[in-house]
């Protein structure tokens, strides 16, 4: 199973590359679901969209339950990026079978607002996309 996790504090464009990632994998014949954790996707009939509500304690027994190979995460944008990697973390170790990639989601409020943040969803993640950022570039970045 692919996890794969959209963090930073953009919500529309995160929303987006969701579903966008979801509806890719879906047409290429594999079982993708969002995991929406209060970003606010709306259901729709193509996608399976579930939810993730409060923290990320329930991650590891939730993304366990699920019957597909590709998980998109979307992470809420006040969500720590100590929790989150901490977290993400945890569940390589538990389930070594997961294979885990982070995109970090960054505009420009992020870099001229929060600084900091942004060095280090930079530090963390596995690649970082600067808004405007298309499906394509979501995809090389594989």
């Amino acid at each position: 199973m692919q996890l794969i996790v959209l963090t930073g504090l953009v919500i529309t464009e995160k929303q987006q590359l969701a579903c966008d990632l979801a509806r890719h994998y879906q047409a290429q014949g594999e079982r993708a679901v969002v995991l929406d954790n209060g970003v606010g996707i709306a259901s729709a009939d193509d996608l399976r969209v579930e939810p993730l509500k409060g923290d990320l304690d329930q991650l590891a027994e939730k993304v366990a339950q699920l019957a597909a190979e590709v998980v998109v995460l979307a992470a809420h944008p006040g969500t720590s990026p100590q929790v989150l990697f901490a977290t993400l973390d945890a569940l390589s170790v538990q389930q070594p079978d997961l294979q885990v990639r982070t995109l970090a989601l960054i505009d420009t409020r992020t870099c001229d607002c929060f600084p900091h943040l942004r060095e280090e969803l930079e530090m963390h993640a596995d690649v970082v996309l600067n808004v405007p950022f298309s499906l394509d570039d979501a995809l090389k970045s594989a």
